[in-house]
């Protein structure tokens, strides 16, 4: 995808947030859009926030396809920690 291409979806998604300020997909696109534009922070941001949102939801399908992105776009051990940090919720319910 071209970044001009990748500019005009984070218009499209940043509206969709506006519109709707829990939407787990635009989070995820809009993370998936910042990470190809470099923006390393803003795309951790975004995918942890998608994260969450479909946790809440109760989504475990998209909460796990989200972690699997996440764990495959930044190979960071620091942000494995991060991850499975968030992921203490899942963990403790089933105690």
């Amino acid at each position: 995808m071209l970044s001009g291409e990748l500019e005009k979806s984070l218009f499209d998604l940043e509206k969709a947030l506006s519109l709707d300020a829990d939407c787990a997909e635009a989070y995820c696109g809009r993370g998936t859009a910042r990470f190809r534009l470099g923006d390393l922070e803003g795309a951790k941001k975004d995918l942890f926030k998608a994260f969450d949102l479909y946790e809440t939801q109760g989504n475990m399908i998209y909460c796990t396809f989200t972690r699997s992105l996440i764990m495959e776009l930044f190979r960071d051990h620091e942000v494995y920690k991060d991850l499975f940090g968030v992921e203490s919720g899942i963990v403790k319910s089933k105690k």
